[in-house]
């Protein structure tokens, strides 16, 4: 199911959103999820891990943080699980490869609905899911968001920018890498849509780096991180 069709059934509602604790690929995320909610008439209550929050509808931002270098959302994401009626977890990518990320997809109760944001993660959890059928394919939320003002700017030169973290397939970056996600946080996406923005061609191992040039039309080249995160958002 696609997801704004899925999301309509709460038009008029309030939600709770639970928000990411990272930088500017997660700015870019809550920046887009904003924009899709309100275009939605969903009226929204963001908060960060571990706010006592409870009530009928919460939805999760979608990241990395089930697989991969971390599932440190497997136990934020139970947390909540008793404290609300609805749960929807928006797309988010899942290596089950990890027996804490398995152990969440066949455990999961049956009032959380999860999106995958690409298929390999989906197929993956159709594997273990307790609920296969409260499973979904859809893009990553980032894929939603207006880039048009960012689209007008042509940009010259070339942006490298890649990982200096665990999440990095790389033994190590070109000299001239900058990590631009590392400039902004959760709330701010605006310096990686300007830095962005301002070039003509980017490569990057950073999902969200790579998805705001492919929709600004920038040439994208696009590198693999540690686990199928880039190449399945890729494809």
């Amino acid at each position: 199911m696609d997801l704004k069709e899925y999301l309509a059934q709460y038009k008029g509602k309030t939600v709770h959103v639970l928000i990411n604790p990272g930088n500017a690929g997660d700015g870019l995320i809550h920046l887009a999820g904003r924009e899709l909610l309100s275009g939605l008439g969903i009226r929204s209550r963001e908060f960060l891990y571990p706010a006592p929050a409870a009530g009928d509808t919460l939805f999760i931002h979608g990241c990395g943080g089930f697989g991969g270098v971390s599932a440190h959302r497997v136990e934020q994401s139970r947390f909540y699980f008793d404290r609300f009626k609805h749960v929807v977890i928006l797309p988010s990518s899942f290596d089950p490869a990890r027996p804490a990320v398995r152990d969440f997809l066949a455990t999961l109760p049956a009032h959380v609905t999860v999106f995958c944001r690409e298929k390999i993660s989906y197929d993956l959890a159709l594997q273990c899911a307790a609920h296969p059928e409260k499973l979904f394919l859809s893009e990553d939320v980032a894929f939603l968001y207006d880039y048009g003002k960012w689209a007008r700017r042509h940009g010259k030169g070339t942006l490298v920018c890649f990982r200096t973290d665990s999440d990095s397939a790389q033994e190590s970056g070109p000299d001239c890498s900058i990590d631009i996600s590392k400039y902004g946080d959760k709330h701010d996406a605006w310096p990686l849509l300007f830095c962005v923005s301002l070039f003509e061609e980017v490569h990057t191992d950073r999902m969200h780096v790579g998805i705001a040039a492919a929709m600004m039309n920038k040439q994208t080249y696009y590198y693999d991180n540690n686990y199928h995160k880039i190449r399945a958002t890729y494809a």
